[in-house]
């Protein structure tokens, strides 16, 4: 059974006009197989629901459309080993934005890989297997 990390939700989310349902729908046939086989365990971290629920102008409707997606993946909760781990990459890359460094040190101690579209913050953190998702070519 193969894992990985989900992140894909997070850039998608940023624009409130962009639905959860319609990103899945339009996904790369690749990653919509990888992501809906049932074989595969897929994770997301605490602070992707966070950043997705708390989006200015998310509807209600939206809202219960990401709940029932995520519903579907495992919540990687923040722990000890996560948190130890976020403070190095703040430490070691002050760029990096709070967020993205517990995304990336959830991924890291997990030892999973980031399905992202967010290639461009993620690339400095050493250790950090990035699959690449491009949202902005889903038509």
């Amino acid at each position: 059974m193969a894992n990985i990390a989900l992140l894909f939700m997070l850039a998608a989310a940023q624009d409130p006009a962009v639905r959860a349902r319609e990103v899945a729908a339009k996904l790369p046939f690749a990653y919509r197989a990888y992501l809906e086989n049932p074989k595969n365990r897929i994770y997301y971290s605490a602070i992707t629901k966070k950043e997705l629920l708390s989006k200015q102008g998310l509807r209600a409707s939206e809202r219960r459309a990401i709940l029932i997606l995520l519903h579907r993946f495992r919540l990687i909760r923040l722990d000890q080993r996560i948190s130890s781990e976020y403070s190095r990459l703040r430490l070691t890359h002050p760029s990096l934005q709070r967020g993205d460094a517990l995304i990336a040190a959830s991924a890291l101690v997990r030892h999973l890989p980031l399905l992202t579209q967010n290639l461009r913050h993620f690339r400095v953190v050493k250790g950090l297997v990035l699959l690449p998702i491009n949202v902005s070519q889903l038509g």
